[in-house]
């Protein structure tokens, strides 16, 4: 700021430190949406589920400005695990993504969120995994006044790909290391990863559920895959994943109370030694 930058700010509320170059209104706004929005996306592991702790979320003004810190073109937002000052996780946002005057949640927005408390709940996912899990929960909406969410909802570019396009098998899935260049193949990798995720949670949510259970303490993802979906072939997999991906196909949605979250703020100015 002392250099002709936008002055920045820190708000802190129960489960966020917020830094950004938005206003202070817009800043708080941004804030208590973030906790608004981590309490719908952690119903998803049930109503008690509430992790300890706070995430940094980093929020600057515009997608340009993400791009001095973005790992990538093109990202409107990621998740990493050690935030930039400590141990602390943190989501980064570009205004643009994350619209604080909207009722709809963005996609960006519940993505990252989805990673941070997903990362919480099973700490051994392997990529295709992580994503699968993200997308699947970022199409969660607010209803009636942010006392509802909508879960479950087809991603509609998703389904729109993998129709198009067909969908990577789960072994094509396992060899996802996170350093894909090609920007097609990347795009399908996230959207088969989606369409795997649905298709297990409400087809073979028995073994979907044994499988994250065992990725809490199993540090090799691939043998607790082999453990819980013991007793059926990739092929059966296939089989019954083609089918749901069908035309006729119906896609199971849930709708689930939000609790209330708290409202506390405190705000504080950051130095420029912060800023840096």
């Amino acid at each position: 700021p002392a250099e002709g930058g936008d002055p920045w700010r820190e708000i802190r509320s129960a489960h966020f430190v917020v830094q950004t170059n938005l206003s202070s209104e817009i800043g708080r706004e941004a804030t208590l949406r973030l906790e608004k929005h981590r309490r719908a996306v952690a119903l998803a592991w049930g109503a008690h589920f509430d992790p300890p702790g706070q995430i940094t979320a980093v929020i600057v003004r515009s997608k340009r400005e993400l791009e001095e810190f973005a790992p990538a073109p093109l990202v409107s937002g990621y998740f990493v695990k050690s935030g930039f000052s400590g141990s602390n996780p943190a989501i980064v946002l570009s205004a643009q993504s994350f619209v604080v005057d909207a009722s709809p949640m963005t996609n960006h927005e519940t993505h990252e969120l989805a990673h941070y408390l997903s990362a919480y709940s099973i700490p051994h996912q392997p990529r295709w995994v992580a994503e699968g899990l993200a997308t699947y929960l970022e199409t969660i909406e607010l209803k009636n006044a942010d006392t509802q969410i909508v879960m479950g909802r087809a991603s509609r570019d998703r389904l729109a790909e993998v129709r198009r396009r067909g969908h990577l098998s789960v072994d094509d899935l396992w060899s996802w290391n996170g350093h894909e260049h090609d920007n097609a193949k990347n795009s399908l990798l996230y959207s088969s990863s989606w369409l795997w995720t649905h298709y297990l949670l409400n087809q073979q949510s028995e073994r979907f559920e044994t499988f994250q259970r065992l990725l809490q303490t199993e540090s090799k993802p691939r043998k607790a895959w082999d453990q819980a979906f013991a007793g059926i072939s990739h092929q059966e997999l296939e089989a019954g994943l083609s089918k749901y991906v069908g035309p006729s196909s119906k896609w199971p949605i849930w709708t689930l109370p939000v609790p209330a979250v708290a409202t506390q703020l405190t705000e504080t100015p950051l130095s420029d030694a912060d800023v840096h």
